[in-house]
């Protein structure tokens, strides 16, 4: 039952209802039925929205909103759980929203819608949900091979028709053992055979009202410690810098202890904690991997009652060497400067520099006094009268010779001595 201050209307509170209406103000759920960790949003219906709206959680105020109600005007408490609300405000539709998640701790909480001095209120009550009471075994203790049963009941506020399940939970695997659903009943026993694997049991159920909800049942099968070995890795490989974990795959109660060894040379060393991670449990493993971890580990399990059973494990170290070197000698040789080469190199190089300089000045030289040479006439050619125009031809193609300078594209270019000559490291 809910009453409001101004305007006070009485309202027996259900799951979804309408909690209070006050001057046309109302807040309705969305979904009607509320269950928990499941989003849901609850809208305040103003009409013609004129004034100051604020949303409170309980009476602490989480949501102010004036005029002009736009993005980046509105203010939010500081407070998590105010910024982890989602708002709204709609003057189109007349509507003001929050979304946000029910939890344990929000139910029969208020919420609260105010447009200036109208009030509305929504009470948050999920008690219709289907929600396991207890779940137990008889007997509590077992060994392997006899028979338990498990019996699993609901809450009296569990809403029928209901859906119950019993299952097992071994090495990461579910399996039912027995199910109802909309069943009219809030009880649900199965018998099963003990196993050795058995340790935890799960009870679930569900309905209409709520998500579904469910209880663990731990149980200590009595039994002699073996070890699954067609289930383990014996060969482990691993790169420099990774984490290698050797994991035992072993049943058995009560728990035995573990004892973990290396090969060293011809001597058995016990292992400690350097570096390394479950020591005393079935599962080692051995931080930031070096070269040196490489070998033969071994694990020595004691239980009660019986032998000392030892398991050997191969643990292979993947350097990764030759893909990091060809890397480092790329970057090596890209960075490669004068400074960086030998004396041998730098031997080399400027050998091959004078080489090709001198060749350089020799052209140059040839070139020149090529230019400058006279040309070589015949004599008889060039007195006789009667060639005179074969003279003047040859003066004038003298002169065209003599006219032309030699010009960069006529010299060989000089070939840079890094693509000629290889680097010797």
């Amino acid at each position: 039952m809910v009453i409001s201050g101004h305007m006070s209307v009485l309202c027996v509170v259900t799951l979804g209802c309408l909690a209070l209406i006050t001057k046309g103000i109302r807040i309705i759920s969305d979904p009607e039925n509320l269950s928990y960790n499941q989003p849901f949003k609850l809208t305040c219906e103003i009409g013609s929205i004129t004034d100051e709206i604020k949303w409170l959680y309980t009476t602490t105020e989480y949501f102010t909103c004036s005029s002009p109600y736009s993005a980046g005007i509105c203010s939010i408490g500081s407070s998590a759980a105010a910024q982890a609300v989602s708002y709204d405000v709609n003057t189109t539709t007349g509507t003001s929203t929050v979304k946000t998640m029910v939890t344990s701790s929000s139910q029969n909480v208020l919420w609260t819608c105010k447009h200036g001095v109208d009030t509305a209120t929504y009470q948050i009550t999920i008690k219709d949900r289907a929600v396991v009471n207890t779940f137990v075994s008889s007997p509590k203790l077992v060994n392997e091979g006899t028979n338990i049963t498990l019996t699993c009941t609901l809450t009296s506020t569990s809403k029928l028709p209901v859906n119950i399940s019993i299952s097992r939970y071994q090495y990461g695997t579910e399996e039912i053992i027995d199910y109802v659903t909309n069943s009219s009943l809030k009880t649900l026993s199965v018998i099963t055979v003990a196993e050795c694997r058995d340790y935890n049991f799960f009870c679930n159920t569900s309905n209409d009202y709520g998500a579904m909800h469910s209880k663990l049942l731990n149980i200590n099968v009595g039994c002699q410690v073996r070890i699954l070995e067609n289930e383990i890795n014996k060969v482990v490989n691993a790169t420099i810098g990774s984490n290698a974990t050797l994991n035992l795959k072993i049943i058995g109660y009560p728990r035995p202890t573990f004892s973990w060894y290396k090969q060293i040379g011809e001597t058995e060393r016990q292992l400690n904690g350097y570096r390394i991670e479950g020591i005393d449990s079935p599962a080692l493993k051995i931080i930031n991997v070096h070269q040196i971890d490489e070998g033969e580990y071994t694990v020595r399990i004691t239980g009660a009652g019986s032998d000392a059973i030892i398991f050997a494990f191969k643990l292979n170290v993947l350097s990764g060497i030759a893909s990091q070197n060809e890397d480092a000698e790329a970057t090596r040789s890209d960075d490669l400067g004068v400074g960086d080469l030998g004396v041998g190199a730098l031997i080399g190089i400027g050998v091959a520099v004078g080489i090709v300089a001198s060749l350089i000045v020799f052209g140059v030289a040839m070139l020149i006094i090529r230019i400058r040479r006279p040309p070589m006439y015949d004599t008889a050619t060039n007195y006789d009268r009667t060639t005179q125009k074969k003279e003047a031809d040859d003066y004038q193609l003298r002169n065209k010779r003599n006219s032309k300078r030699p010009v960069q594209e006529d010299y060989e270019q000089p070939v840079d001595h890094q693509e000629v000559y290889e680097a010797v490291d």
